[in-house]
């Protein structure tokens, strides 16, 4: 009662009169053939599934010409499958100087990671984490290269190497020294254009101070005599203030409760606005504005 395949060949057999008089046919076994052509078949799909699912971007190519990718490289750099497939080089993913030490690491056969910067198809610029190493498959020698968002990595790094570097500025500057260079870090870190640093007094109703990063300053040509103010009459910068949390406002332009700015005050597009409270007071409304993309709770963090 087993259940096997066959391969069957079945050809006519004709008489004297060239009319078909039988046939004759030729069975040949081939349930190995089919069950090594299933397990090929199973191993391609779970290799298939693994590729996909994992965070790494992997794409396969020869002579710099893409022959294949998994669903992450479209998911890192906003390019679709027929996009990536039709390109003629690799170049497209990589600024110019990530690109060269990309071909240098080919050249050289060096397997070990590096990390460069990548391009996504809107233009935007992020850390990425490079390995490349040669392959023989299908009778041919081909590149396979996995990479991997390292941004938010990056980011940390940066953001301890800051916290280090405090620790040093503190202890040969003054008070305001310091204040103006934890903002321009912060400012920096998150790819913002402006921060601003204002101290709220003891009153909770009125600022008495306030420092801004150089950039911000550049922009902003309000007098003096407007930016010490009371809290009432202040934008919504001042949520923060008042919900004793901190905020993210990614479109000012539509807030239904803005106040407006006043005349020469710097364009604002979005910003996070974050309170520090001491004792119950609010002491201080820090914030930082105008990232190209929206903040989210990363940059809170």
């Amino acid at each position: 009662g087993e259940i096997y395949w066959e391969k069957v060949s079945i050809a006519p057999i004709k008489n004297g009169t060239g009319k078909i008089a039988n046939f004759v046919s030729i069975k040949e076994n081939i349930t190995d053939r089919k069950i090594a052509e299933r397990e090929i078949k199973a191993s391609q799909d779970r290799y298939k599934f693994f590729s996909d699912i994992t965070m790494a971007g992997i794409i396969v190519h020869d002579n710099m010409k893409i022959i294949d990718i998994n669903k992450s490289v479209m998911r890192l750099t906003g390019f679709n499958d027929f996009e990536l497939l039709e390109k003629e080089r690799l170049s497209d993913l990589f600024t110019r100087n990530s690109f060269l030490t990309f071909l240098q690491y080919i050249n050289e056969e060096n397997n070990n990671p590096f990390e460069a910067t990548g391009v996504k198809k809107d233009g935007s610029l992020y850390n990425v984490e490079i390995e490349t190493r040669k392959y023989f498959y299908q009778n041919r020698q081909i590149q396979v290269t996995a990479f991997r968002d390292i941004t938010l990595r990056k980011r940390f790094e940066n953001v301890l190497q800051a916290s280090l570097k405090l620790i040093e500025f503190a202890n040969l500057h003054d008070e305001d020294q310091i204040i103006k260079w934890g903002i321009e870090e912060a400012v920096k870190l998150s790819e913002s254009t402006i921060g601003f640093f204002h101290f709220v007094n003891d009153d909770q109703k009125t600022i008495s101070l306030h420092i801004w990063t150089d950039e911000t300053l550049k922009n902003c040509h309000v007098p003096d005599s407007k930016l010490h103010y009371p809290i009432e009459e202040a934008g919504t910068w001042v949520d923060s203030f008042h919900e004793r949390k901190a905020i993210i406002h990614n479109d000012y332009q539509n807030l239904i409760h803005r106040k407006g700015l006043p005349p020469g005050h710097f364009p604002l597009i979005r910003y996070i606005s974050l309170p520090i409270i001491e004792n119950n007071l609010v002491k201080v409304i820090f914030g930082i504005g105008n990232k190209k993309d929206e903040y989210t709770q990363i940059d809170l963090d």
